[in-house]
């Protein structure tokens, strides 16, 4: 089973996969992978991670606990059942995206479905800040990212400069690695 290492930088075609749903018996075999998931997402500081993000498509994210010192929450093949009309706007950033934060409408509750590690099936509500995190990474498991949320323009314009620090970083790790061969 791959384990995940890296975290993909948008506009990365794999970032706009569909995640499959992982088979209810082959859920504890997925703890290795939930372990790689936690260290990139603490090592990044991220609030939340979906597997897509780190180049796996299954239907696997995490969310940071905001309880101190508490393990983060996993949620494996989730479904929103519900979401509340009423919406909060909070900055959000992302992992795929380093370095933008842009303010985000979403539902301010959510009710959703999930397998938890021990495969067992939960009914949940979440509000406020996890929330809005949860939703933002079920946007991951279905190929999107929060960007879409975006007016085109402003959706334009970050594209083009993603690009462009995907290519001054590609400069720099090529002539970084001449320099060592020619030592």
């Amino acid at each position: 089973m791959q384990i995940p290492l890296n975290i993909y930088i948008w506009p990365d075609p794999i970032l706009r996969k569909r995640s499959i749903e992982i088979p209810i018996d082959g859920i504890p075999d997925r703890q290795e992978v939930i372990n790689g998931l936690v260290q990139i997402m603490r090592a990044h500081h991220g609030a939340g991670l979906a597997a897509p993000q780190t180049g796996m498509h299954e239907r696997i994210f995490l969310v940071e606990n905001m309880e101190k010192d508490k393990d983060p929450l996993v949620f494996i093949n989730p479904k929103i059942l519900e979401q509340s009309k009423e919406n909060q706007l909070i900055i959000e950033g992302c992992l795929s995206i380093p370095g933008l934060q842009v303010p985000v409408e979403r539902s301010k509750h959510v009710k959703i479905s999930y397998y938890d590690t021990s495969a067992n099936y939960r009914n949940e509500e979440f509000s406020d800040q996890y929330a809005h995190v949860i939703q933002h990474e079920i946007e991951h498991l279905d190929g999107r990212i929060f960007i879409e949320h975006l007016p085109p323009i402003k959706r334009d314009i970050i594209l083009r400069k993603m690009k462009r620090l995907k290519k001054y970083v590609k400069r720099h790790i090529d002539a970084s690695a001449k320099e060592k061969k020619s030592k």
